[in-house]
Protein backbone atom coordinates (compact mmCIF):
# COMPACT_ATOMS: atom_id res chain seq x y z
CA UNK A 1 0.00 0.00 0.00
CA UNK A 2 1.48 3.36 -0.96
CA UNK A 3 1.52 6.34 1.38
CA UNK A 4 -1.49 7.97 -0.26
CA UNK A 5 -3.59 4.82 0.19
CA UNK A 6 -2.36 4.36 3.77
CA UNK A 7 -3.32 7.89 4.76
CA UNK A 8 -6.73 7.54 3.09
CA UNK A 9 -7.34 4.40 5.16
CA UNK A 10 -6.76 6.26 8.43
CA UNK A 11 -10.33 6.84 9.47
CA UNK A 12 -11.71 7.21 12.99
CA UNK A 13 -11.67 3.43 13.51
CA UNK A 14 -7.96 3.31 12.67
CA UNK A 15 -7.09 5.83 15.37
CA UNK A 16 -9.50 4.38 17.93
CA UNK A 17 -8.03 0.90 17.43
CA UNK A 18 -4.53 2.10 18.24
CA UNK A 19 -3.12 -0.67 16.05
CA UNK A 20 -0.40 1.69 14.85
CA UNK A 21 0.99 2.01 18.39
CA UNK A 22 2.49 -0.30 20.97
CA UNK A 23 2.95 0.24 24.70
CA UNK A 24 6.39 0.16 26.23
CA UNK A 25 5.39 -2.89 28.28
CA UNK A 26 4.21 -4.84 25.23
CA UNK A 27 7.29 -3.83 23.27
CA UNK A 28 9.60 -5.13 26.04
CA UNK A 29 7.64 -8.38 26.15
CA UNK A 30 8.07 -8.89 22.40
CA UNK A 31 11.69 -7.72 22.49
CA UNK A 32 12.43 -10.24 25.25
CA UNK A 33 11.13 -12.98 22.95
CA UNK A 34 13.28 -11.76 20.06
CA UNK A 35 10.22 -10.67 18.10
CA UNK A 36 10.72 -6.88 18.10
CA UNK A 37 13.41 -4.27 17.65
CA UNK A 38 13.46 -0.62 18.65
CA UNK A 39 14.27 1.88 15.92
CA UNK A 40 15.49 4.94 17.81
CA UNK A 41 15.27 7.78 15.30
CA UNK A 42 16.64 10.54 17.54
CA UNK A 43 19.28 12.81 16.04
CA UNK A 44 23.00 12.49 16.80
CA UNK A 45 22.94 15.57 19.02
CA UNK A 46 20.29 13.88 21.18
CA UNK A 47 22.04 10.53 21.42
CA UNK A 48 25.28 12.25 22.45
CA UNK A 49 23.45 13.37 25.60
CA UNK A 50 21.25 10.28 26.17
CA UNK A 51 22.77 7.30 24.29
CA UNK A 52 20.54 4.84 22.43
CA UNK A 53 19.21 1.90 24.40
CA UNK A 54 20.50 -1.59 23.61
CA UNK A 55 17.05 -2.63 22.45
CA UNK A 56 17.63 -2.06 18.77
CA UNK A 57 19.35 0.39 16.49
CA UNK A 58 19.71 4.13 16.20
CA UNK A 59 19.18 5.65 12.79
CA UNK A 60 18.59 9.40 12.97
CA UNK A 61 15.41 10.29 11.11
CA UNK A 62 17.32 12.42 8.60
CA UNK A 63 19.45 9.36 7.69
CA UNK A 64 16.53 6.93 7.45
CA UNK A 65 16.08 7.06 3.65
CA UNK A 66 19.73 6.08 3.10
CA UNK A 67 19.87 3.34 5.76
CA UNK A 68 16.71 1.28 5.23
CA UNK A 69 18.81 -1.82 4.54
CA UNK A 70 19.88 -1.84 8.21
CA UNK A 71 16.33 -2.39 9.44
CA UNK A 72 15.23 -6.01 9.76
CA UNK A 73 12.02 -6.98 8.00
CA UNK A 74 11.60 -10.22 9.94
CA UNK A 75 10.76 -8.51 13.25
CA UNK A 76 8.30 -5.96 14.51
CA UNK A 77 9.97 -2.56 14.08
CA UNK A 78 8.97 -0.09 16.78
CA UNK A 79 9.82 3.50 15.91
CA UNK A 80 10.67 5.79 18.78
CA UNK A 81 11.80 9.30 19.61
CA UNK A 82 11.55 11.28 22.83
CA UNK A 83 7.77 11.69 22.56
CA UNK A 84 5.95 10.39 19.45
CA UNK A 85 6.10 12.97 16.67
CA UNK A 86 9.18 11.82 14.77
CA UNK A 87 8.38 8.20 15.60
CA UNK A 88 5.08 8.65 13.77
CA UNK A 89 6.82 10.25 10.79
CA UNK A 90 9.27 7.32 10.66
CA UNK A 91 6.34 4.88 10.95
CA UNK A 92 4.61 6.41 7.94
CA UNK A 93 7.84 6.50 5.95
CA UNK A 94 8.60 2.84 6.65
CA UNK A 95 5.08 1.86 5.59
CA UNK A 96 5.55 3.78 2.35
CA UNK A 97 8.79 1.87 1.77
CA UNK A 98 7.15 -1.55 2.08
CA UNK A 99 7.69 -2.33 5.76
CA UNK A 100 4.52 -3.99 6.97
CA UNK A 101 5.28 -4.89 10.59
CA UNK A 102 5.80 -1.43 12.11
CA UNK A 103 4.40 0.33 15.18
CA UNK A 104 5.00 3.60 17.03
CA UNK A 105 6.12 3.43 20.66
CA UNK A 106 3.20 4.93 22.56
CA UNK A 107 4.37 7.92 24.58
CA UNK A 108 7.84 7.70 23.06
CA UNK A 109 11.07 6.85 24.83
CA UNK A 110 9.91 8.66 27.96
CA UNK A 111 7.50 5.77 28.63
CA UNK A 112 10.24 3.22 28.04
CA UNK A 113 12.70 4.96 30.37
CA UNK A 114 10.16 4.66 33.21
CA UNK A 115 10.36 0.84 32.95
CA UNK A 116 14.13 0.70 33.22
CA UNK A 117 14.33 -0.89 36.65
CA UNK A 118 17.30 -3.02 37.78
CA UNK A 119 15.66 -6.31 36.70
CA UNK A 120 14.97 -5.02 33.18
CA UNK A 121 18.43 -3.49 32.89
CA UNK A 122 20.03 -6.84 33.74
CA UNK A 123 17.85 -8.57 31.13
CA UNK A 124 18.92 -6.04 28.49
CA UNK A 125 22.60 -6.34 29.43
CA UNK A 126 22.44 -10.15 29.28
CA UNK A 127 21.25 -9.98 25.65
CA UNK A 128 23.97 -7.53 24.58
Amino acid sequence: MNLREKIKSMDMNFFISGKHKITAEKFLELWSGGEAILLDIRLKEETEIVPPMKLGINIPINELPDRLNEIPKDKLVVTACQKEVRGTIAYMYLLSEGFENVRVLSGGLDNLFVLMKPKMILKIKSRS
